[in-house]
């Protein structure tokens, strides 16, 4: 039952209106449901890794096509975000959320009986029947989740999107390694089955919790992904995170062939190189997020990731013209590099998405959020295709050292093109970076002390309208 509640309003900053980190009873329950689905789901995502393309070998499937089934995951959220971000408004975040979780988690149950099918043409075209419908349950999931992580924390959302970024990542991590000791205790089914009834278990406790939430749209506007791409910042915005992923999936299918050529070492030494690039960013999202709101400019964070992206990436090959040679524990280093300047360069695009479309006429409301929260997936999916089909052509083509080359060339570009707008644009901004000693003159000591009784279920209308005497800054 609805019982009411003393819930804090987000106290702000009496200088420059930006909120401190504090959050109701209702709001940790929630972020602890969307991490809790995020960190399941992405460890059952990532399980089959290492041990998917042995099997796939061993069933007569070709490597190139085995590569495919990873690909087509990222592929199919690409484009199925879009249109779960038109039908969140309609249909509700809740009701999209909690079916994405049923489909990914049965997905990945029904993944575990694959190796029954002993026809490569079955195998093969199971493999990815199944896998395409677990990625529409994640793009289901992920786009009603970040449209409740906008419409529940609108003063917060870069620090929340880091910490869900951090289970994401943490999930991620353990997901290949957890999948290779389950397989090696009861074989290929073991590890589907476990993590897609862990992903399954997650329904009923964010049920429970979140059941009071209410995020749908009151009527239906006409605003559509056009009217959100008529923003310039939204483009730009865009335009990083397609790199950042992109950079990130670079050195799935390319670090490992040449760290094996180069230095001669294991896929155990690799794998601890990817642990170590993952773990470096679970730990720095969190705190660029904090940065995010304390600083409020995304734009220069983005960018200033980007650079040392580029920079990680000129020396992990090395470059050529830097004629110096490779290192294992120069290698490390830069991954390391790579995983903090991902969290840079990554976890302020969503906020600054948000932003930009509210500043640019869209209405603060959950229509815009579903908007943003399906553009956004997109966008990143993308970067998540085009990274690892790019670094395997030019490692083919040109080897790794003149590979990562390329890559930093376009995150070098892409960062200049950023900083280019951030200047022009933020010449107008009132609380951009260029008028940082100005201070909002309906800021005011009682913001940050109101404190409201009232029920749970009409917390995310409170918590999904900002003030309207609130000036932020939108880049």
């Amino acid at each position: 039952m609805m019982r009411s509640r003393t819930l804090s309003v987000v106290s702000l900053l009496a200088s420059r209106g930006k909120a401190k980190f504090r959050l109701s009873r209702a709001q940790k329950l929630t972020l602890f449901c969307l991490c809790l689905v995020n960190f399941t789901s992405y460890i059952s995502y990532s399980v089959i890794a290492p041990f998917y393309p042995q099997e796939a070998a061993f069933k007569g499937m070709r490597e190139a096509v085995s590569g495919f089934v990873f690909s087509v995951y990222a592929l199919t959220m690409m484009i199925f975000a879009p249109i779960f971000g038109k039908l969140v408004p309609i249909l509700g975040a809740k009701l999209i959320f909690f079916t994405g979780i049923l489909c990914a988690g049965g997905a990945n149950i029904m993944f575990g009986v694959l190796d029954l099918a002993d026809d490569t043409l079955v195998f093969t075209a199971l493999s990815f029947v199944i896998r395409i419908l677990e990625a529409i349950g994640a793009a289901a999931f992920s786009t009603a989740s970040y449209s409740i992580v906008l419409h529940v924390y609108p003063d917060h959302i870069s620090t929340v999107f880091g910490i869900i970024e951090t289970s994401v990542g943490v999930g991620m991590s353990i997901g290949p390694a957890l999948g290779g000791a389950l397989y090696s205790v009861g074989g290929f089914g073991l590890p589907f089955y476990i993590l897609g009834t862990c992903v399954l278990l997650t329904f009923p406790v964010c049920w429970f919790i979140m059941n009071d939430i209410q995020v749908q749209a009151l009527e239906t506007r006409k605003e559509s992904y056009f009217t959100l791409l008529k923003i310039p910042q939204v483009i730009i915005v865009s335009l990083i995170l397609i790199v950042g992923s992109q950079s990130q999936g670079f050195v799935e299918p390319t670090l490992e062939p040449h760290m094996r050529q180069q230095f001669d070492v294991d896929t155990s030494i690799v794998g601890s190189f990817f642990l170590v690039m993952s773990a470096i960013f679970s730990i720095c999202s969190p705190l660029v997020g904090f940065i995010c709101m304390k600083t409020e400019q995304r734009i220069p964070i983005m960018i200033i990731g980007l650079i040392i992206m580029a920079g990680a990436q000129l020396f992990m090959g090395p470059a050529p013209f830097l004629g110096i040679p490779s290192n294992l524990w120069a290698t490390l280093a830069t991954v390391s590099v790579l995983g903090a300047s991902f969290a840079f360069a990554y976890v302020p695009t969503m906020e600054s998405m948000i932003r930009a479309a509210t500043s640019g006429g869209m209405e603060e409301d959950i229509g815009t959020y579903a908007l943003v929260s399906g553009w956004w997936n997109s966008m990143y999916s993308l970067g998540e295709v085009i990274g690892p089909s790019v670094g395997g052509v030019l490692l083919d083509l040109i080897g790794f050292p003149w590979a990562s080359t390329v890559i930093a060339g376009g995150s070098l570009l892409t960062a200049f093109v950023a900083t280019l707008y951030w200047c022009c644009a933020s010449r107008s901004e009132p609380e951009s970076f260029w008028h940082k000693g100005q201070t909002s003159s309906n800021s005011s000591s009682e913001d940050s002390s109101s404190v409201v009784s009232e029920p749970l279920g009409e917390t995310t209308a409170l918590l999904g309208k900002r003030k309207k005497d609130l000036h932020y800054n939108s880049l």
